[in-house]
């Protein structure tokens, strides 16, 4: 039994609104309460709670788009942002249940010896998982105005290879290139694009059926018509 809860906040303070202890609580009263709490101050949320493959709640509150007062709703679509990080390390850990990748062992293991031109320590998967590979932070490739600039994810981690400014394990330290390192490493494995295999052997076997990874999203195609929801940061003023 798992149990598996995914958010879309927009400005949404980030908190634990479960924990190992609290399952048995009302959970829809958890949710609800933070939810009164908090959207005053944020455009909109939605949450989905599943336990095991059975939908336990939904809920969707605020607004798509706040300026003309457009209602949130539950086929609107959002960014994914970083909830990418814990279907890539679904996918990791699919592997690893499989004998495909081991987490201690040096990931130029699995993506070559000389990917790396500033990397010189070792680096294991569960650096990649723990974000303590070393790695500064950097931002390289974030956006793109038409996919025909866009970069293969080989390219784009050799080109935006981070320096290694701090022994693997000794700080963490969050770290972007180190989660698409680690779904390159999948890549590589499988031996297809990380976004089909994560299609193929998650969102397909728990029917996300409007979920995807791909960025061209040939595989939604009323995507553009779908992505009706407005992004927001957070006033200073």
């Amino acid at each position: 039994m798992y149990a598996l809860l995914l958010c879309s906040l927009r400005g949404f303070p980030q908190v634990e609104l479960f924990s190992a202890n609290s399952m048995d609580k009302d959970y829809v009263k958890i949710i609800e309460d933070y939810v009164k709490e908090h959207i005053s101050s944020v455009p909109g949320f939605a949450c989905q709670l599943s336990i095991g493959q059975k939908e336990e709640y939904t809920g969707v509150f605020g607004y798509s788009d706040l300026e003309n007062k457009v209602p949130l709703n539950r086929n609107d679509l959002h960014e994914w942002a970083s909830i990418t990080k814990t279907v890539t390390f679904a996918a990791v850990m699919q592997l690893v249940e499989d004998g495909r990748i081991d987490l201690d062992e040096d990931i130029r293991t699995y993506i070559g010896q000389d990917f790396f031109r500033r990397t010189k320590k070792k680096v294991t998967m569960m650096n990649l998982m723990l974000h303590n590979a070393g790695w500064e932070e950097v931002y390289y490739g974030n956006s793109y105005s038409e996919y025909k600039d866009w970069m293969a994810l080989e390219t784009l981690l050799k080109k935006a290879e981070p320096a290694q400014v701090f022994e693997p394990g000794q700080y963490t330290s969050y770290s972007n290139y180190g989660v698409s390192v680690a779904g390159y490493v999948v890549e590589k494995i499988v031996g297809k694009p990380f976004y089909e295999y994560v299609k193929e052997n998650i969102f397909d076997v728990v029917g996300m059926k409007e979920s995807t990874m791909d960025l061209t999203h040939k595989d939604m195609p009323d995507f553009n018509e779908r992505m009706k929801t407005r992004l927001y940061t957070k006033s200073t003023k």
